[in-house]
């Protein structure tokens, strides 16, 4: 495991010489792994590693020594965060200046102003001849009841 990271280390700092590479298969799988994490993390890796396999040299149980390294390993993920977090950023970054864009551009032309309040529906007049017709119905309906 030792030479695979490093083997990554060197290919993330000089691409070109695939040649010195020992473990490794430059392949696509291998190339996207390499751009997710940083140097930092390799740097890591190799040290964890590099500590619990002298450490597994004199021990009676250097499985044990070698599955705590590999725990570590897992749970140290913040190098293979860190592209994808800036990528985060950088898009995030962008959003907020396309909105301070927009609210210039708003600012400076104006906004229209919405109603504040639905319209009320405007009451049909009747006009006095439709009034007069009802009475007369009515009041003859009301006369004929006696």
């Amino acid at each position: 495991m030792i030479f695979y990271f490093r083997d990554m280390l060197l290919y993330k700092t000089a691409p070109d010489l695939e040649g010195v590479l020992e473990k490794v298969k430059v392949d696509e799988s291998f190339v996207a792994l390499s751009d997710r994490v940083t140097p930092q993390f390799l740097y890591e890796t190799i040290e964890v590693l590099n500590k619990s396999h002298q450490e597994m040299k004199w021990t009676n149980h250097p499985r044990i020594f070698f599955e705590v390294a590999v725990v570590k390993l897992c749970q140290s993920t913040a190098g293979l965060t860190q592209g994808h977090a800036d990528a985060d950023l950088t898009a995030l970054t962008d959003k907020i200046n396309r909105l301070e864009q927009e609210l210039s551009r708003l600012r400076a032309e104006g906004v229209p102003m919405s109603p504040s309040h639905s319209p009320q529906k405007k009451r049909k007049r009747l006009d006095h001849k439709q009034v007069t017709k009802m009475a007369i119905v009515l009041l003859s309906a009301e006369f004929m009841r006696f």
